[in-house]
């Protein structure tokens, strides 16, 4: 769907499945400071457009369509938007913490630490038939 084509807001969720990506990302305004972001890829995600305490405007992501819903966008919206009233500053949606990697140990680092590779490499490498 072309954004020319939208006639209603709030936006309703056969609109936000159908809007086509163009040549630059774009927003289109479900209401009162709630915005739907289309990227070029055709992704789309919540955005919030907040005053912050000192007067410039910011945008807070909400989350990704259709993973956060019309609704529940709609609802966090309006709880950022009382704490922003409130003079809170609007918290980020949070992802999930990602598990950190244990770092590679390659024999030549370990050698490095150690002194003696060859209690590692004997380790790591299988066992010879023969």
């Amino acid at each position: 769907m072309k954004r020319s084509e939208i006639k209603r807001r709030p936006l309703a969720d056969t609109t936000l499945s159908g809007l086509e990506p163009e040549a630059k990302p774009y927003r289109e305004q479900d209401g009162a400071s709630l915005y739907s972001r289309v990227k070029l890829n055709g992704g789309k995600s919540w955005e919030l457009r907040y005053k912050k305490a000192d007067g410039k405007w910011s945008w807070l992501g909400l989350g990704g369509y259709p993973e956060v819903s019309d609704s529940l966008a709609r609802q966090k919206a309006a709880e950022e938007q009382a704490d922003a009233s409130e003079g809170k500053t609007p918290s980020p949606v949070s992802k999930p913490a990602k598990p950190k990697n244990k770092p590679l140990i390659t024999p030549l680092s370990a050698w490095r630490v150690s002194g003696t590779p060859h209690v590692l490499i004997t380790g790591m490498l299988p066992p010879l038939n023969g």
